[in-house]
């Protein structure tokens, strides 16, 4: 018989890790590393700037944005157990940037600067919203450490949008996003968007970014007393009709074959004309008649995350193909255009009196 050796797992204190280099260095590390501190709190994060050398206590601040919203995040970090200072730095530092959304970062949490934090999240009408988060580190073995973010205080940050009534949320906004998140959230384990919130708004859909330039994956959810219809389609708007047109042929016969079926709508071309140049679609739809009960929510949300999977698996390899031939269309006009405005008369780029002319491309 034999037994399985388990490794035991070590804290190591993050402190003595930053010891030489001290806390603005750990502030640089925590900016590299934000979309791991906005997982466990639900925010999606994307630094904005770090401040240079030279700003005193504000070199250990990071402003940040998340992510579909544009609110800004204010950060900070600190190598020790939170102190008073550092809570009224942070807040000056926020209050500076006009932040939303407060993040403090720290190996521990004083009772009463959680307490203070809560507080925050409980009396301001205002959406501000205020996060406290322990930084651990941990090893096992040899191994080198590994860092853990470990949320103490967590804003309830949609009940709290729902009184703000600068947001106008109504009850059907949130209705909507408790449908939605869900989805984003097992989308986001597999790898397919990076975001990690639903939107907060009245629209109907959410959208996915696909990686190729003017076009972008939506899931639509709309549901209705007696029937609900659910969507997913690609939308192509690559800033000209020829482009957009072009991507769209390419992807048609594609997904003509793999998404018309018996039970659901196939929606070539549904949007139309939009905007200044024509924006086309290529979608499919199904109806549920279950919209009330979880698992007929459970039903529709997975509906929507295997068509958005197939929905990638079969227009992904075309569209490259297709990007690689705009862009050489594009580079080929552009060389052409070039050759075109060079005077032959123009003696500018002569060498030892000896004239150079160009030859426009496709000329005689």
């Amino acid at each position: 018989m034999t037994t399985t050796e388990l490794g035991q797992i070590e804290t190591v204190d993050v402190g003595q890790l930053w010891w030489e280099a001290g806390e603005t260095e750990f502030a640089r590390w925590l900016s590299d590393h934000l979309p791991s501190l906005g997982r466990p709190l639900h925010l999606d994060l994307e630094r904005v700037r770090l401040q240079p050398p030279g700003f005193g206590w504000f070199e250990r601040c990071i402003l940040a944005k998340e992510v579909g919203t544009d609110a800004t995040v204010a950060i900070a970090g600190q190598l020790s157990r939170t102190n008073h200072v550092r809570l009224g730095q942070l807040t000056a530092y926020a209050g500076a940037n006009d932040a939303r959304i407060i993040i403090w970062v720290a190996p521990e949490f004083r009772l009463e600067h959680r307490k203070e934090l809560e507080w925050f999240n409980r009396r301001t009408l205002e959406p501000i919203e205020a996060y406290g988060v322990e930084v651990r580190a941990i090893k096992i073995g040899t191994s080198p450490p590994a860092h853990e973010f470990r949320p103490v205080v967590f804003a309830d940050a949609w009940a709290k949008r729902a009184r703000a009534t600068t947001f106008g949320v109504t009850p059907a906004v949130l209705q909507r996003f408790e449908f939605f998140q869900p989805l984003i959230e097992n989308l986001w384990d597999v790898g397919f968007t990076n975001r990690v919130m639903a939107r907060l708004a009245r629209n109907a859909n959410e959208d996915f970014a696909s990686g190729f330039p003017g076009v972008t994956y939506y899931a639509a959810y709309r549901p209705d007393a007696h029937d609900t219809q659910a969507s997913v389609y690609l939308w192509i708007g690559a800033g000209s009709s020829d482009k957009s047109g072009r991507i769209y042929d390419v992807l048609l016969c594609q997904c003509r074959a793999q998404f018309k079926n018996e039970t659901d709508v196939f929606q070539p071309d549904y949007w139309g004309e939009r905007g200044g140049w024509r924006r086309v679609s290529i979608g499919v739809s199904r109806s549920f008649s279950d919209n009330h009960s979880e698992q007929g929510q459970q039903a529709i949300r997975k509906w929507l995350f295997d068509t958005l999977h197939k929905f990638k698996e079969v227009c992904d390899p075309p569209l490259e193909r297709v990007t690689r031939e705009l862009a050489a269309k594009e580079e080929r006009e552009a060389n052409t255009a070039e050759a075109k405005d060079v005077d032959p008369g123009d003696d500018s780029d002569t060498d030892a009196g000896t004239q150079t002319q160009v030859e426009p491309q496709g000329g005689k």
